[in-house]
């Protein structure tokens, strides 16, 4: 083996970079065969480079300070083709997120020039496919979309013995993955986006069979796809024209998840996890006016699946650890945002009665609203009715015997109705009977009698309806489980 395939052959396995290359004997033999690579061949930049590489991978080693090694290297004059061209496309890999897309692309370009002054097909298709996925992160379309289609080319290029290559089908793979992508991304309306997710699918299942035998390939593809559909539906703001592709996230999700039993890989878990608890949480979200428990109970699951994403991704200092908390932000917002107001209507005759339930709810942590506190001087009242209405999570009726009196008696019933119909179990309408002073209970309106009402005798009677119905548990704002 001559020193330029020896080279080769330790940048494949210290760029393979996953779990199987961290076993400490494994790293020990890589420095040994780096250190004998060093002496015998002489690879005085090479080895340098290398080094750069291996510690960016293995030990810990920041982005600026290899960054910073790679420009020390590119800007050498005395240094081999194949070495530039590596630094140079490391280099634009790495500072991806950190510089300027201009800046990223003019690394690339001096790469792909290096490879085909030098004949070296592969090399450029290399480029090509990894530049296009840089395209597609920074949001520049419409360039991802011709550096794939001149991908397609370089490809086009590639000799038999190269396209039989391991590492030619993984860019294929890759370079199919992109195409997809675009295709997504691309898509202006709900209705495009679910034929173009139909073509994406059929086109990532193409990339998936390519790396069918490499676990860690072919988990992060599964779990690519479903990303880029769920970015589509956020997008698109939960459109029924998506529910079908959205659906299709769980079977796909659940399927990568039994390859990483099998695949022990810390990073393909946190990239599974910032993904599928997204994915989670807009679920909760679809659901949450038709099934609020079921939707606490999703984001709950999500929290879980994104802060195990964080705490992976902050622990090698990856940037990718800032979608994750996002995610836990949104959740946090929603729970926050779920209203424990509680609107009483009632009789000002029942004002003593019903000060009694405000004072006892104000206890549990509820927001009672109640005209005589929450009304200003100047208010008016049929707009302050209306908003206290939206603002709450539910509505209770005292019919007493003075009920029948209230001059805003159909208008109170006629929003809470719209906000029921509006918001389904997230607002509830109760309503509580009232014995009159002959003993026999008070008279339920024709509005109210499509609804459950209770026949309360006591205090603690309606107060245990009104707890039992609140859509959400007294204390903090938590949806009943």
């Amino acid at each position: 083996m001559d020193c330029y395939e020896r080279y080769r052959r330790l940048y494949r396995r210290i760029d393979a970079g996953t779990s199987r290359f961290r076993v400490a004997a494994t790293t020990t033999r890589l420095r040994q065969n780096m250190a004998r690579y060093r002496s015998e061949c002489r690879g005085g930049v090479s080895s340098d480079f290398l080094e750069a590489f291996f510690n960016l991978k293995f030990e810990s080693a920041g982005v600026q300070e290899t960054a910073s090694a790679m420009r020390v290297i590119t800007a050498r004059k005395r240094v081999a083709p194949f070495v530039k061209l590596d630094a140079l496309y490391l280099l634009a890999r790495i500072t991806l997120h950190v510089e300027s897309l201009v800046d990223n692309e003019s690394y690339r370009q001096r790469a792909l020039d290096i490879a085909e002054q030098q004949g070296w097909n592969l090399s450029a298709f290399r480029v090509l496919v990894n530049w296009a996925f840089a395209l597609i992160e920074s949001g520049a379309l419409d360039k991802a979309e011709n550096k794939v289609k001149e991908a397609e080319a370089a490809l086009n290029k590639l000799t038999k013995s190269e396209l039989r290559l391991q590492e030619t089908i993984f860019l294929r793979s890759r370079l199919l993955a992109h195409k997809a992508k675009c295709l997504i991304l691309g898509a202006r309306t709900p209705n495009s986006a679910a034929e173009a997710i139909y073509k994406a699918t059929q086109i990532y299942n193409e990339a998936i069979k390519l790396v069918q035998q490499n676990d860690h390939l072919r988990v992060n593809q599964q779990i690519e796809i479903c990303e880029y559909i769920v970015k589509s539906y956020e997008q698109f703001h939960l459109p029924p024209e998506l529910e079908s592709a959205f659906g299709q996230v769980e079977l796909t999700m659940s399927e990568a998840q039994r390859s990483l039993d099998a695949h022990n890989c810390n990073n393909c878990r946190a990239y599974f996890g910032e993904v599928y608890s997204r994915y989670l949480f807009l679920k909760g979200k679809h659901i949450l006016s038709s099934s609020p428990k079921a939707a606490e109970e999703l984001w709950d699951k999500a929290i879980i699946y994104a802060n195990e994403s964080v705490a992976v991704f902050e622990s090698v200092g990856h940037i990718e650890a800032e979608l994750p908390k996002q995610t836990l932000i949104d959740i946090a917002s929603e729970k926050a945002n779920r209203p424990k107001k509680v609107f009483l209507s009632h009789s000002s005759k029942d004002k003593p009665l019903v000060r009694e339930f405000k004072s006892i709810l104000e206890t549990l942590h509820y927001e009672p609203w109640l005209d005589e506190h929450a009304l200003k001087a100047g208010d008016k009242l049929e707009r302050g009715l209306h908003t206290a209405m939206q603002d709450s999570c539910a509505v209770v009726f005292f019919l007493t015997e003075n009920f029948r009196d209230i001059k805003y008696l159909e208008t109170e019933v006629d929003y809470a109705i719209t906000e029921k119909r509006r918001r389904g179990n997230m607002f509830q309408i109760i309503t509580l009977v009232f014995k009159n002073s002959d003993g026999k209970p008070a008279d339920v309106p024709d509005l109210l009698q499509p609804y459950v009402y209770k026949h309360v005798d006591s205090l603690l009677e309606g107060l245990r309806h009104i707890i039992e119905s609140l859509p959400y548990e007294p204390g903090a704002p938590t949806l009943k489980k």
